[in-house]
């Protein structure tokens, strides 16, 4: 089998996986709110982080904890808006817009930073 036809079936998959989180997160909040759902997210993630790297959590300094932080508040808040807009409509609008963000970003960085972007 080819590289590039690897490439391509692994994109699919990727592809179906990514959309399926969206069908998934959709009917896991038919039984909890947006807040609850993320929370739980969250609260998983960070203590599995914390028991995977609890020998490098004591070298942490001020700043760097600081900057995590707001990474991280910026990251949950953008789940949070992701979901609350997910419990209000179907799984492939949901997908659909967020996959076009995507494609969005090159744009805003042309006209919002001047930055030149390859095509």
């Amino acid at each position: 089998m080819s590289r590039s036809l690897k490439a391509h079936i692994l994109l699919v998959f990727i592809t179906f996986v990514w959309g399926s989180t969206f069908v998934l997160v959709k009917n896991a909040l038919l039984d909890c709110t947006p807040q609850l759902f993320n929370a739980i997210r969250f609260v998983g993630s960070a203590l599995v982080l914390a028991l995977v790297f609890r020998r490098h959590l004591a070298n942490l300094s001020r700043e760097t904890l600081a900057a995590g932080g707001l990474v991280g508040f910026f990251l949950c808040a953008g789940y949070q808006f992701q979901n609350a807009g997910l419990s209000l409509t179907t799984p492939s609008k949901s997908a659909f817009l967020t996959g076009i963000s995507v494609v969005l970003v090159p744009v805003l960085l042309a006209l919002g930073w001047r930055k030149k972007v390859n095509r």
